[in-house]
Parts: structure tokens; sequence; C-alpha cells
């Protein structure tokens, strides 16, 4: 058997990718002696995915027995149609509600075995279960995290991958779209030509969660929720954690209520450069069609996909130029795209300085000269992938007069505003 001893601080991932077919039911099993450790810390399981490498679903078994005796543990599960192979898995703190020093002796993967049969279905979704109180962040803790997370509010396409995940990486800590933002923000369709948010319709019904005659009351357990969160993820409330958040800028004054000593980055890039990625992004074999399933648009309905995004543009910087200017002087910072892209290292130094992070300027070099758009291998840039040109002006090229007009006709008011 394999035989694993962790610390708390420690983690164990190990999975088998195993071809399968669909509609037939299997059963697997492993064999388990735990050893010493705490309940709700390691499981072993089976993930599904489709043919786009998607994750469908996962079923577990948590592995609680630490009576030192060998435990047998197995599941059933039947293949559905849509499944293109799956992953046999082991987590021991990782991906787990509770971290704690263990040690396990288990069946190595490549020992289980798929057996056809025809016995009822025995396997746990991962939130299966009821957990004790875990130990969050203190109220101290708390203070000293809401004071060092670093929220980039953008339109999406706005070049926050560029400066959250990557030029901001010398001593920080990193979260890339936890879309809760996006999920306090949600759009309804729009009513009268314009964007509205759920939280705007419905905010004078008493009953709707986030009602706001209610609105202390939810926004305290939203704070203790992101703050909870976050503090789960990586358990340091000393290290500036940087975390993009551009489907999540239709939510960037909710945020910001809720976390109001808080930082915020304002990355503003040109409107019409953003609905032109957007357009690329969207087109037959690009990206964001491959990768989420979208429909792609054509010749046909492209004006309307025009000017859905360039609607969908202005609403969110409408949102995060209110909330910038609701927010404190002291923990706000504004930089456009453009001058990030055409005056780097001076822009860049200035958004260490905001964030309070020193930063020598010879690795600063080295960060502005690793992440520049020249340095990207060609074959992972261009017309159709995520990073694309980052040339701006380039909408004037790629749409016609009609379509610059349309754009213009839309977000014109809120270029000017922000100096366009």
């Amino acid at each position: 058997m394999l035989e694993i001893s962790l610390t708390s601080n420690e983690k164990f991932i190990s999975s088998n990718k195993v071809t399968v077919e669909s509609n037939k039911k299997y059963r697997i099993s492993i064999r388990s002696i735990g050893i010493f450790g705490e309940q709700y810390c390691a499981y072993f399981g089976i993930v599904m995915f489709d043919e786009r490498d998607n994750e469908i679903s996962r079923k577990i078994q948590w592995l609680n027995d630490f009576s030192g005796k060998e435990q047998t543990y197995k599941l059933v599960f039947t293949i559905p149609k849509n499944i293109k192979y799956v992953k046999v898995i082991y987590r021991i703190n990782e991906e787990v509600p509770i971290k704690s020093d263990c040690r396990y002796r288990l069946t190595p993967l490549e020992e289980i075995r798929f057996i056809e049969t025809n016995e009822d279905e025995i396997s746990y979704l991962p939130e299966d279960f009821v957990l004790p109180k875990p130990i969050g962040p203190t109220p101290n803790d708390e203070r000293d995290l809401e004071k060092n997370i670093v929220w980039i509010f953008s339109s999406p396409r706005g070049g926050t991958s560029w400066l959250g995940t990557r030029l901001l990486e010398y001593k920080t800590l990193s979260i890339n779209e936890p879309y809760i933002g996006f999920h306090l923000g949600i759009n309804e369709p729009k009513i009268q030509d314009k964007i509205v948010r759920n939280i705007d319709l419905f905010e004078k019904d008493p009953d709707y969660f986030f009602s706001s005659r209610y609105k202390k009351i939810w926004q305290y357990f939203v704070r203790k929720l992101i703050l909870g969160r976050i503090y789960g993820q990586f358990q340091d409330t000393k290290t500036p954690i940087i975390i993009k958040e551009p489907n999540g800028g239709t939510g960037a004054d909710i945020v910001l209520r809720c976390l109001p000593q808080s930082k915020m980055i304002f990355l503003i890039r040109d409107g019409r450069d953003v609905v032109d990625s957007w357009i690329d992004g969207l087109k037959k074999d690009a990206w964001f069609t491959k990768r989420y399933g979208f429909t792609a648009w054509n010749e046909k309905n492209k004006v309307d996909e025009i000017i859905r995004q360039s609607s969908y543009w202005v609403n969110t910087m409408e949102i995060i130029k209110s909330a910038y200017e609701k927010h404190s002087k002291e923990l706000r910072y504004a930089v456009k795209y453009e001058n990030l892209r055409s005056n780097t290292f001076e822009e860049l130094k200035n958004i260490y300085d905001f964030i309070g992070i020193e930063i020598p300027e010879k690795e600063l070099e080295k960060i502005v000269e690793k992440h520049s758009f020249e340095n990207i291998p060609s074959e992972k840039k261009g017309s159709g992938k995520v990073t694309r040109s980052a040339s701006p002006g380039k909408w004037k090229e790629n749409f016609t007069q009609k379509e610059q007009n349309i754009m213009n006709e839309i977000m014109g008011e809120k270029l000017r505003e922000l100096g366009y």
C-alpha cells in the first residue's frame, strides 16, 4: 500500500486518467488505513470530464476512519453519455474543508480496477456532509486581511490578466476571478433600453434577499463571507492579495461597500478596443467559443453582438467609476491600459507604491521584460487567442465605418468621461 504522512501545511494530490464507456455502471474500491488525522481532510473519488475537458461531475468518499484498522471504500456510479474520460483521484489537505497532520496507507491508483456492475449507486458529492464550524479568521485577522486585499476592477478584456496575474507577481498572492462581484451584480435583460441589475431592480422588495431594508445586516455577512473565503485559500493576512475581477466589475460598488478598507485599482481601457477583442474571441473557433461553448456570431448578427458588448461596457464602466468615486481616495488608484502598455515601467512602479510594496528597479525591469507582449511566444498570441494584439486603436482597422458609428453612439459619452 501507498504510505502518506503529511503535516497540515503539506498536501497530496494524485489522479489517474481512465477511458470509460457511456451509460455503463462501474464499481471501484480502495483499501485505506487511517492512522491519525482529522475528519474531512482527505477523500478519494471519481471526476468525470466531457470532450472539452470540462469537469461535469465529481463523486467521492471521505477517508474519515482513523482507527488504524483497514477499511474498504467503494464508489458505484453510472457514466453519462456526454463523458469522454474520468480521473480517479486522491485529495489530502487539498480541496478539503479541514487540513491536518495525518497519516494514511492507501491503495495505489494504478491498482484500482473498474468493474462493471448492477449494484445500487454508492457515491457522494463533495458537499454531502455536515461540518463542525470551521476555524476561520479572528476579528483581527479580518481587519488585517481586508487592508491587504487589492481588487482590480475593469470590463472583461480590459487587461486585468496582464496586470493582475503577471505584472503584479512580486511579493503578492493572487486570485484569478472569484466572480463574487458578478454574482452580486448580475444583470437582468435590458429594461427600456437600459441594463439593470437584480440588486437594483428588487431592492425595494422586503422579501428580496439583498433588500435595501436589511442592507446593514447582509453587508456585514457578505463581508465575513468574502474574508472567510479568501482566508481559507491562503491563511495569510500580511501579504497583499491581488484579485482580478473583470466580470465582477458589475458588483464593484457592493463589494467595496462591504470591504471599505480594501484597495481598488480601476483599470480603464478604450471600450472600442474592448468590443473589438470580444468580437475576435466570439468568432468561430476562437478561444472563448471553444472554451465555453458559446455560439459564434455571424455576419447577420454581428451588429447585434457589437451593440450588446458596447452596452455592457458602458454599464460596467458606469458602476466601477461610481464605486471608485465613492471609495476612500487613499485606497483607490486609476490607470489606463493604454498608458500601462506604452509606459509599463513607470506605471507599474506607481502601482506597486500604491499597494505598499517596495520593489527594486532591477526586479521591476525583469517583470516588465518577462511579461511584455513582444516576449509572448507567437503560437500563444494572435487573432482568436486569449492574448491577441495588445495594440490600442486596432478597432479603427477591424470595424467598418458603420460599426464604428454604432459603437460611438452607444459609448461616446462614457468614453469622453474617461478621457478618450
